[in-house]
């Protein structure tokens, strides 16, 4: 069976304030970004993301849940695969399968309290310009086999 879904594209900004990011990872704090992308009945998915500032290093943090059956799994995954990350206007990651991927029983929740990634991108980023950061959904249908 072949699931296509049409997504809005949708950016968000973060708030961004200091905090230890220990062994690459973060708790999900009020300080992350709630991003809900709603498909078929309640069946949808979760992202939260946040920039963070350790020692002067800039660190992406995120993690996503989805509801419905496998099938959902996969178009969440699909929809990070082809997702951005941006400050400044410019695109510091692209593919955001590095986030953390949480159980669906947490998706009520908003995954408050539960684990993010962390990752420093490759390309530079002034410190002073994380207040501009965006996450990007690509707009159109998404196709996934289930």
């Amino acid at each position: 069976m072949i699931l296509m879904k049409k997504i809005l594209g949708a950016a968000a900004l973060s708030l961004c304030v200091a905090q230890p990011v220990a062994a690459q990872t973060l708790t999900v704090d009020d300080s992350f970004a709630t991003h809900v992308i709603n498909w078929q009945g309640s069946n949808g998915i979760v992202v939260r993301t946040r920039p963070v500032v350790q020692d002067g290093v800039v660190y992406i943090c995120g993690i996503y849940t989805y509801s419905g059956g496998p099938k959902y799994a996969k178009l969440a995954k699909a929809v990070l695969k082809e997702s951005k990350i941006k400050i400044a206007g410019n695109i510091v990651f692209r593919n955001l399968n590095f986030f953390s991927s949480d159980s669906p029983r947490h998706y009520a929740s908003r995954l408050d309290g539960r684990a993010a990634n962390c990752r420093n991108p490759t390309t530079p980023i002034n410190v002073d310009d994380i207040d501009t950061f965006e996450f990007e959904i690509r707009s159109g249908s998404y196709r996934v086999r289930g």
